[in-house]
């Protein structure tokens, strides 16, 4: 758990004892995995990230699942380095910007390596010099998910039951729409 801490959604939902802590570990797991699909980014803060991308010939833009970008590592095309780019920190966007080689990254399949570091840093954790704490937007929709979903796990999924209790029809969880409009400002735009 790293977007918030367990004490936070443990306050929100009213729990203060630890006997459901592995059970709500476990939710909220989950849930940061979701957040991520649906914002198609990654949040918490990795050092030394690797990444390929091929390049289509025609863009300038390598878009970096990673963002905040604290710093950029090293950047290679066909394994060889390369320092003609420039940089959207806090959008996660690389453009190429090489005017005596053309004027976008270069045709290939995994061509372009880029090694960064980025990311939010996770809660409870201190944040250092050039790095970025968690949005409390991104922390408060977390916290509001987890509170809903936990109020309401036993009618997660389920979206009818026959007269007789044998007709079960599962509908999937999805996000509230005030989480949604919590972090739509935070999705990785293509």
């Amino acid at each position: 758990m790293y977007i918030c801490t367990l004490d936070e959604i443990k306050a929100q939902i009213g729990i203060d004892d630890t006997e459901e802590d592995a059970a709500l570990t476990i939710w909220v797991d989950g849930l940061e995995s979701r957040f991520e699909r649906y914002l198609q980014r990654k949040l918490l803060r990795q050092v030394d990230r690797e990444q390929y991308f091929s390049g289509r010939g025609d863009s300038r833009v390598v878009y970096l699942d990673l963002f905040p970008v604290e710093s950029i590592t090293e950047v290679t095309i066909e394994e060889q380095a390369h320092s003609g780019y420039g940089l959207i920190r806090n959008r996660g966007r690389l453009l190429y910007s090489d005017v005596l080689d053309g004027t976008s990254w270069p045709y290939g399949d995994d061509n372009i390596r880029v090694v960064w570091t980025g990311g939010y840093v996770a809660a409870g954790e201190v944040v250092g010099a050039g790095q970025h704490a968690m949005p409390d937007d991104i922390r408060r929709a977390l916290i509001l998910q987890v509170s809903y979903e936990w109020r309401h796990k036993e009618q997660i999924g389920l979206k009818s039951v026959g007269m007789d209790g044998t007709n079960i029809s599962m509908a999937p969880a999805s996000l509230l729409m005030e989480v949604k409009d919590s972090l739509g400002p935070y999705r990785r735009i293509l």
